[in-house]
């Protein structure tokens, strides 16, 4: 596990334009190292944050880094999807609606630097960049074995 995850650039402009309210409700749509959600918490402490990441490290991070020193474990749901899960995440929570939502969209600087995780130009290591690592294909399947008409499509979609 890294010290540091991934530092948000944007934190202090992205927490402001978010008005977090007492007692709110927010989506922390990528999670990532959890900065923007510590931001989140600092700016106000009684809320409630549903945070989202595919990449599991992210969830563990966070986890370690952010509940009990920081944050209290019941003010948090976490969800190891991506976040095009947010309705159905939100309904099983019985959650009908929200005062602010986040996407930081990227990648973070752990999936950067780490070796097996294939995203970066510094490292020798096969192709897989999967911001899920339980996900089935990786791009050096996709890259290496998929027909030309079924990676046209890829790349055009």
């Amino acid at each position: 596990m890294m010290n540091n995850f991934h530092t948000p650039v944007f934190r202090k402009e992205a927490i402001d334009f978010l008005k977090i309210k007492n007692k709110g409700i927010y989506v922390d749509a990528t999670l990532g190292g959890g900065g923007h959600l510590s931001a989140m918490f600092e700016a106000v402490n009684d809320i409630t944050v549903i945070a989202f990441d595919a990449d599991k490290d992210a969830i563990e991070y966070a986890k370690l880094k952010l509940i009990r020193p920081i944050i209290e474990e019941n003010r948090i749901i976490f969800v190891n999807k991506n976040f095009s899960y947010l309705s159905s995440a939100l309904a099983l929570n019985r959650i009908d609606s929200i005062d602010g939502i986040l996407f930081d969209l990227g990648i973070s600087s752990h999936q950067i630097i780490t070796n097996n995780r294939g995203f970066s130009f510094s490292h020798n290591a096969r192709l897989d960049m999967r911001m899920n690592q339980n996900g089935n294909v990786s791009a050096y399947e996709v890259v290496n074995f998929y027909p030309e008409k079924e990676l046209a499509r890829v790349i055009h979609e």
